[in-house]
């Protein structure tokens, strides 16, 4: 991928500033600071634009064809340390995506809301929208929200960095029970949720 930017050092300080550069069919802008003490410290920005879903999710073998459509959004993290499980364990990040024309290729939604119960098969979104933060080793939806053809779903919950679910999904129009999205992102199970106990 081809990038461009301002690299600029100074002793144990690292910098990259109006970066540029091709991101899986789309672009990704933003910046990068290092500072590489004796606990090395790490901090990006990017905003995304266009990403192509199926490209980007094609690199990781347990997300692969699962996905399709185009991405953009923001993505501010910050981390510190020595080592992958170091890196991820202090990993702190929040950004916000959406999605446009989007697929997911391990249950189909509107069928499983249906029977209560999941079923295999796709979801298409028109669009769908996610604010997310990232800590404890998960992310943590703090709000989703997703177009349909036929329905508007909201939802909030986790997934954690095993690719396990934990959604809770509300549909906006037409109104419907809520469910409960669990399992692992590859064969999810869909189940209903109980009613809320009245006062």
């Amino acid at each position: 991928h081809k990038l461009h930017g301002t690299l600029e050092l100074d002793g144990r300080r690292m910098s990259l500033s109006d970066a540029l550069a091709d991101f899986y069919g789309g672009t990704v802008r933003g910046s990068f600071r290092a500072e590489l003490a004796l606990e090395p410290k790490y901090e990006a920005q990017a905003k995304f634009e266009n990403v192509n879903l199926a490209a980007l999710t094609a690199a990781t073998a347990t997300l692969k064809n699962l996905f399709s459509g185009t991405a953009a959004g923001e993505l501010s993290l910050s981390t510190r340390g020595i080592g992958r499980e170091n890196l991820l364990r202090a990993l702190d990040a929040q950004g916000a995506f959406e999605f446009r024309d989007a697929q997911f290729r391990g249950l189909d939604l509107a069928e499983s809301v249906r029977v209560g119960a999941a079923r295999p098969g796709f979801s298409s979104f028109r669009s769908a929208f996610v604010r997310l933060n990232l800590t404890a080793e998960k992310f943590q939806l703090e709000e989703l929200r997703l177009a349909l053809p036929a329905a508007l779903w909201d939802a909030e919950g986790s997934v954690d960095f095993a690719r396990r679910l934990d959604i809770r999904l509300h549909s906006v129009a037409p109104p419907s029970p809520t469910f409960h999205l669990i399992g692992p992102l590859s064969a999810p199970q869909l189940v209903r949720s109980p009613p809320a106990k009245k006062p």
